[in-house]
């Protein structure tokens, strides 16, 4: 009996290229929408954090919650939006102001002492993972997004840029 891409449920068999072929009809492709900002990751001992622009934070981080993941596969890491109740099911960045932040190119900050890491976001977007600080371009994308039942989210791709 041959069991690839073949999961046994208690009351079911479920065929996963069948699934997987159905995901893909329903796949919306991801769409540049034009919109792009910078953000500052810091991998210091005291301080692990990624700094945003105040006109990023106000205009697409309305919650001021967003998830980084990396895409399977792929040496991509992307942000999402997320509400506070999303921190049931992983961990989620708080975004807040820094002090001073009127005065600061980056006026907002997310501490990254949880998942996933400055160094491990360094390293997963092809970038020396034992660097200080980094800048990274943001683009943002439309997606269909299968945990949320939005039909288009937007997601924001951390494009590599410079070293600071």
């Amino acid at each position: 009996m041959k069991l690839k891409n073949k999961i046994i449920h208690p009351d079911r068999i479920e065929d996963r290229s069948e699934t997987i072929k159905e995901r893909e009809k329903l796949k919306i492709k991801n769409e540049h929408t034009g919109y792009t900002s910078h953000c500052v990751i810091i991998n210091k001992s005291k301080n692990r954090s990624i700094l945003f622009k105040s006109s990023f934070v106000k205009e697409k981080i309305k919650t001021g919650c967003l998830v980084i993941f990396k895409v399977v596969g792929q040496n991509e890491i992307w942000m999402q939006e997320v509400t506070p109740q999303f921190s049931a099911r992983t961990s989620i960045a708080h975004v807040k102001k820094r002090m001073f932040h009127f005065l600061c190119r980056y006026g907002y900050k997310a501490v990254l002492d949880g998942t996933p890491e400055p160094a491990t976001i360094l390293f997963n977007s092809g970038v020396d993972p034992l660097l200080s600080k980094y800048r990274f371009r943001i683009e943002e994308y439309t997606a269909k997004d299968e945990f949320i039942d939005k039909e288009k989210v937007m997601n924001y791709k951390l494009i590599p840029e410079k070293m600071l």
